[in-house]
């Protein structure tokens, strides 16, 4: 089994080192897109000693994928193996040293780090919008709690065999998941009897069309997507066919 191939994937920004913005302990950039919900990369430093000034990461927590281990959950603390990580979907979460915590989620992408005598400097990106869950704003963290309850409803259905669900949604890349459990949400939504459709419904709609304005021009959900089963089922077909050609 492998993960996804990303083909832009991105350099580490130095600009953004300890003493630049960077002097609060983490930032979410931003995506420079108008009417979009998300960003397009998380920085964190990862201190050595609590400075007592703001909030000081400690620990990274969040799903990692490689080829050994497959997807597991994996905490870093300074210093960080120097090497270029995937980041699978779901929650990341910071840990300060009294263990405070600030969360965000994300569809995939990459964490590259540098590490220095005092800190290691830690960069997720990604080509998906990464939420901040409660953040000063509750659109991104409503909008990641659906995203779960999506996921959590293909959970059940797909966890059989070899893989579980984290497996086979590495295999996917990061804008394609996005697109497919969003059009799910959509359909779900749709099934809303136009009764019950009250303030917080069309206010969720709203958000959702602004998070798909972070990979679309226009806000609207690009046709001939597959929703996230048909990506999976996709998945798995590809892993049957390569283990069919093995064993023949």
């Amino acid at each position: 089994m492998e993960g996804y191939s990303d083909t832009n994937k991105k350099n580490i920004h130095s600009d953004k080192l300890i003493g630049g913005p960077l002097d609060l302990g983490y930032i979410f950039c931003s995506n420079h897109k108008p009417h979009a919900l998300g960003h397009p990369e998380l920085d964190v430093n990862l201190l050595a000693a609590s400075t007592g000034k703001h909030f000081d990461p400690h620990a990274l927590e969040l799903l990692i994928y490689d080829p050994d281990r497959g997807v597991h959950r994996q905490v870093f603390f300074h210093p960080v193996e120097a090497e270029e990580y995937q980041v699978c979907c779901g929650r990341i979460t910071l840990l300060d040293f009294n263990q405070k915590e600030v969360e965000a989620f994300t569809f995939g992408g990459q964490l590259v780090s540098e590490n220095y005598p005092d800190f290691t400097f830690c960069q997720i990106n990604s080509p998906a919008p990464i939420f901040h869950i409660c953040g000063f704003g509750e659109d991104e963290s409503v909008l990641a709690s659906e995203y779960e309850a999506e996921i959590a409803r293909l959970q059940a259905h797909f966890d059989t065999g070899a893989f579980d669900l984290d497996d086979y949604l590495a295999m996917v890349d990061p804008v394609s998941l996005f697109l497919g459990l969003t059009k799910d949400i959509i359909q779900l939504f749709d099934k809303i009897p136009p009764v019950n459709r009250n303030d917080h419904y069309w206010l969720f709609l709203h958000n959702l069309k602004s998070a798909l304005h972070f990979v679309t021009p226009d806000g609207v959900l690009p046709p001939d997507i597959l929703g996230a089963d048909e990506l999976i089922e996709s998945v798995i077909e590809k892993l049957d066919h390569e283990d069919s050609h093995f064993k023949g």
